[in-house]
C-alpha cells in the first residue's frame, strides 16, 4: 500500500512539472503570411498563425509560444509592421502589443485605448488608431508608444488609408468618409457614402475606394472611388441585394484591380465603369471573413470562420483565381497581414 501511495505522488509531480514547462519558442524566419485569429469575444484565447508561401509550412500559437506561454489577449483585430516591428491590434483587450517581426517576442504595448480596430501610420514615428466606441481618433508615438492626444471623432471609426499626405478615414455612424490634415490633426472634408463605409484602400493613380456595408438590409452595398484632390466621387458602384454586404477591399501587386467580399469574392479593374455580378470566387456555403493579396506573388488568401465554434481554414488562389492550397488555422480567423 505504501509503495502504491510513493507511485501515486511521484505521479502527480511528474504530471505537474510537465504542466509548467514553457512552450517551445519557434523559428519565424521565411514565414511571410501572419494570420489573425480573434478567438471568442471575452475569452482570451486569440491567437496567431504563420504560413510560408514557399514550402507551405505552417505555425501556430506563435505568439504565445513565443513569449513564455503569455496569451495575446482578446479578440486580435488588426496589424500593420513599421521599422522591422509589428503592432497588433487587440480589440478587446484595449492594447496594441508591439512585437520584434524577428522572433515575434513582443518589445512593448500601447495601453489606453478603449475598442481599437486600426492602425495607420501617417508619419515617420505617428500614427492614427480607430476605435469603435471612444468618440476619438488616438495619435499615437510609434517610438515611446504613447499616446500623443486624441482627436474627436463623434463616432465609430474603422479603416484609414493615406492619399495625397491626408489621412481618409471611415467614419461608419456618420456614413462618410473624413478627411485628416495629419500635420494638425483636423479634419479639412467631410465625403458623404453608402451606409456603413468600413474598408478604404488607395490604387496606383492615388484614388481611394471605400466599400460601404448598406447596413445589412438597410441600403445597397455600395462601393465608390473618391479624388483625393477635389474629393469628388469619380465612381459609384453599387449591388442591387440588400441582403448582400461589401467589406475586405485589397489591392492587387500593381494597385490596379480591387478585391472586395460579398459573400463571394468579387474583382474590378480600377478602370472599369461597370461592376460584374459574377464573382470572381464563390464562397460555395463558405463564411468569408477576410482576404488579403500577396504583394509579391498576387496571390490571394481568404479567410474562413466555418461555424465560429471550430477552428478556421485559409484558402490560397493565385491570380486566376484557381486554389492553391488550404490550412488550417485558429478560432475564428479575421486579419491577414504579409510579411515582407
Amino acid at each position: 500500500m505504501r509503495n502504491k501511495t510513493w507511485y501515486i505522488l511521484w505521479l502527480l509531480v511528474v504530471s505537474s512539472c510537465v504542466g509548467t514547462e514553457p512552450p517551445i519558442e519557434q523559428i519565424v524566419n521565411h514565414y511571410d503570411v501572419i494570420v489573425l485569429n480573434e478567438g471568442n469575444f471575452r475569452s482570451g484565447n486569440a491567437s496567431v498563425n504563420l504560413y510560408n508561401s514557399s514550402s507551405g509550412e505552417v505555425l501556430e500559437n506563435v505568439f504565445q509560444n513565443n513569449n513564455q506561454g503569455r496569451p495575446l489577449g482578446d479578440v486580435a483585430q488588426s496589424m500593420i509592421q513599421h521599422d522591422g516591428k509589428g503592432y497588433i491590434v487587440v480589440n478587446n483587450s484595449n492594447k496594441i502589443e508591439v512585437i520584434d517581426l524577428n522572433n515575434f517576442k513582443s518589445v512593448g504595448s500601447i495601453t489606453g485605448l478603449n475598442s481599437p480596430r486600426y492602425i495607420l501610420p501617417v508619419g515617420r514615428n505617428k500614427a492614427y488608431v480607430s476605435d469603435l466606441y471612444q468618440d476619438e481618433i488616438y495619435v499615437i508615438d510609434l517610438v515611446s508608444l504613447a499616446i500623443l492626444k486624441k482627436i474627436p471623432s463623434a463616432g465609430w471609426i474603422e479603416e484609414m488609408t493615406m492619399s495625397s499626405g491626408k489621412a481618409f478615414v471611415c467614419h461608419v455612424d456618420s456614413n462618410q468618409v473624413w478627411v485628416f490634415d495629419v500635420q494638425k490633426d483636423t479634419v479639412i472634408q467631410k465625403i458623404n457614402t453608402g451606409i456603413e463605409p468600413n474598408s478604404i484602400v488607395t490604387d496606383l493613380n492615388g484614388n481611394v475606394w471605400v466599400a460601404c456595408s448598406g447596413g445589412f438590409g438597410v441600403g445597397k452595398p455600395t462601393l465608390i472611388q473618391i479624388n483625393p484632390i477635389n474629393y469628388q466621387k469619380m465612381k459609384v458602384f453599387e449591388i442591387d441585394d440588400l441582403n448582400k454586404s461589401m467589406s475586405s477591399l485589397a489591392l492587387n501587386p500593381s494597385m490596379n484591380e480591387v478585391f472586395f467580399l460579398s459573400t463571394d469574392v468579387f474583382k474590378l479593374s480600377i478602370d472599369d465603369t461597370v461592376l460584374t455580378s459574377t464573382p470572381f470566387i464563390r464562397a460555395n456555403n463558405r463564411i468569408f471573413r477576410s482576404l488579403g493579396i500577396h504583394p509579391s506573388s498576387g496571390d490571394i488568401y481568404i479567410l474562413d470562420a466555418i461555424d465560429y465554434q471550430q477552428l478556421g481554414v485559409a484558402y490560397r488562389y493565385d491570380y486566376l483565381g484557381v486554389e492553391m492550397a488550404n490550412f488550417s488555422v485558429g478560432l475564428i480567423p479575421g486579419y491577414i497581414h504579409f510579411n515582407l
